[in-house]
C-alpha cells in the first residue's frame, strides 16, 4: 500500500509540473467513456500500459469514470449500479470500484476520474492522479469546496453552452482558502478550514451547438486566463461537444489540435474517449460485450494508437514554457 501511495503521489507531482509549464510533456487522458466491468477495465489497462511505453513525449493517464452524470435518466455508473440492472447495489459498487482502481494504480498506470458525488470521493480519491468536474457541475459551490480539499490536480470543464466563465471562476475560487464539510468518525458532520488547490485547470470540451478546439477559441481562453492570473495550462477534450458526439470525429479534432501544439505550450493535456472495441452498445448487453462502451461511443484501440502517435510527434519541436 505504501508503494501504491508513493506512485500516486509521484504521478500527481508529474502532472502538476506539466500543467504549470515545468515539464515539457503532454498529458493524455484516454480510456472508456465509462467503466462497466472489472474485466474490461483490466483488459484496457493492460493494453494502454503497453502502448504508453512507446511514446516518450506523452504522460498517459487512464480514464476511469466510475460515476456518470445524466441530463435526465440513464445508467449512473459502476459505482452506483455495478450490475447494470437498476438495483443500485452501491455497497458492491464501491467495493468493485476500489478493486478496479487498485489494479490499475498497481500496474503503474495513473488514473483520471470525474468526481460527481461530493461524498463518495472519500473512497476513491487516494487512487486518483487527475480529477475532473463536469460541465453540469463546473460552477457548483459544493464541488468547489470538495476540490479545495483534494490534494490532486483537478480540471473544470466549460459548461454545456460552451461558456468558460463558470469554470474559470471555480479555478480562482479553489485557489483561495475556503472550508469544506465532510463526514468524520461516527458519521458526524465535521469541517476543515483554510483549504485551497492551486493545481486546477480548464478543460475545453465544446458545447451543445459549438466547438472550442480551434486556434481562436483556445487563444481567447488563454488571454482571459492571463487577465485573472490563472497560469496553469489548458486541456482539450476531443470528445463530447468538440466531436459533436461523433466518436470518429475525435481523429479530426486530434489532427487539428496537433497542428497547434508545436507553437502553443499552454496546451498541456488532451482527453480521448477510447475502448478496446469501437462504438457503443445498449446497457442490456453489458455482460456479454464487456469491451464495448455502454454509454458514449468510443474509438477503438487501433484508432487510439493513431492519435497517440500523432500527439507524440507534435511534441518533438515544441519548446518548453519558461518559468521563473
Amino acid at each position: 500500500m505504501v508503494k501504491l501511495s508513493r506512485f500516486v503521489s509521484n504521478s500527481r507531482n508529474q502532472v502538476k509540473k506539466i500543467i504549470s509549464g515545468g515539464l515539457n510533456k503532454l498529458i493524455v487522458v484516454i480510456g472508456p467513456c465509462s467503466i462497466h466491468s472489472y474485466r474490461s477495465a483490466v483488459a484496457y489497462c493492460n493494453e494502454i500500459t503497453k502502448l504508453s511505453k512507446r511514446f516518450s513525449n506523452l504522460f498517459i493517464v487512464m480514464r476511469v469514470y466510475l460515476e456518470k452524470p445524466r441530463t435526465t435518466v440513464g445508467w449512473k455508473g459502476i459505482l452506483y449500479d455495478p450490475d447494470v440492472n437498476g438495483l443500485n447495489n452501491i455497497n458492491n459498487g464501491i467495493r468493485k470500484s476500489i478493486k478496479i482502481l487498485k489494479y490499475i494504480a498497481s500496474s503503474n498506470m495513473p488514473i483520471a476520474t470525474e468526481f460527481l458525488s461530493t461524498l463518495l470521493h472519500c473512497y476513491t480519491s487516494k487512487y486518483i492522479t487527475i480529477g475532473t468536474i463536469g460541465a453540469r457541475n463546473c460552477e457548483s459551490q459544493t464541488h468547489r469546496e470538495m476540490v479545495s480539499s483534494l490534494n490532486l490536480p483537478v480540471g473544470f470543464k466549460n459548461d454545456l453552452n460552451c461558456l468558460v466563465d463558470g469554470a474559470l471562476n471555480s479555478i480562482v475560487s479553489c485557489s483561495k482558502p475556503t472550508f469544506c464539510f465532510f463526514l468524520g468518525k461516527g458519521n458526524k458532520v465535521r469541517y476543515s478550514v483554510g483549504n485551497f488547490n492551486s493545481s486546477c485547470f480548464l478543460i475545453l470540451r465544446g458545447g451543445s451547438f459549438k466547438t472550442n478546439f480551434d486556434c481562436f477559441s483556445i487563444n481567447l481562453c488563454i488571454s482571459r486566463m492571463s487577465d485573472i492570473l490563472i497560469s496553469n495550462g489548458i486541456f482539450i477534450d476531443f470528445s463530447h461537444g468538440n466531436s459533436s458526439k461523433n466518436h470518429i470525429r475525435q481523429l479530426y479534432v486530434s489532427s487539428y489540435v496537433c497542428r497547434q501544439i508545436p507553437t502553443n505550450n499552454r496546451i498541456v493535456g488532451i482527453m480521448v474517449e477510447s475502448h478496446i472495441n469501437e462504438g457503443s452498445i445498449d446497457p442490456s448487453f453489458a455482460k456479454t460485450s464487456p469491451y464495448t462502451s455502454i454509454t458514449d461511443s468510443c474509438i477503438s484501440l487501433i484508432d487510439s494508437c493513431k492519435i497517440l502517435s500523432e500527439l507524440n510527434d507534435s511534441m518533438f519541436i515544441r519548446k518548453p514554457l519558461i518559468t521563473v
